[in-house]
């Protein structure tokens, strides 16, 4: 990463489950804390290190820092910016790595399938796009 940017979400700009997930999550984060950016925008090939983060459209990545978080260590991490209940799902983080990622990578797999793909820009409210970096 180029720059130190704290809290930003990487998603696939590209899914519909996950735009969906992402516009879900500014809703849940009441403090404004988490900001986004998808794995295909001109933010995250400047700023992010293609190498470190190789493959981000097949999963989500959430950078705090100087420390990154993947599949669903980045979804629990990422619980503890949200409201109640969602904020306590980062206690499943005592599950062991292997049993979380297991669950995270059969929805990943198939989310395609599942909930589509797009081709389309993604549209966001006034508000919203303070919080997308593009």
């Amino acid at each position: 990463m180029t720059e130190q940017i704290n809290k930003v979400v990487i998603f696939d700009g590209d899914c519909i489950l996950c735009n969906s997930i992402v516009r879900y999550l500014m809703k849940r984060d009441k403090k404004m804390k988490l900001l986004f950016t998808s794995s295909q925008s001109q933010y995250f090939k400047t700023n992010f290190d293609a190498e470190l983060l190789s493959g981000a459209s097949e999963t989500v990545y959430f950078a705090d820092g100087n420390f990154f978080y993947l599949r669903s260590s980045a979804v629990l991490q990422i619980c503890k910016y949200l409201t109640f209940p969602e904020k306590y799902l980062y206690f499943l983080k005592f599950i062991p790595v292997k049993i979380r990622d297991w669950i995270y990578d059969l929805i990943a797999k198939n989310r395609a399938t599942l909930f589509g793909r797009k081709n389309y820009c993604e549209m966001f409210s006034e508000a919203e796009k303070r919080r997308v970096l593009e």
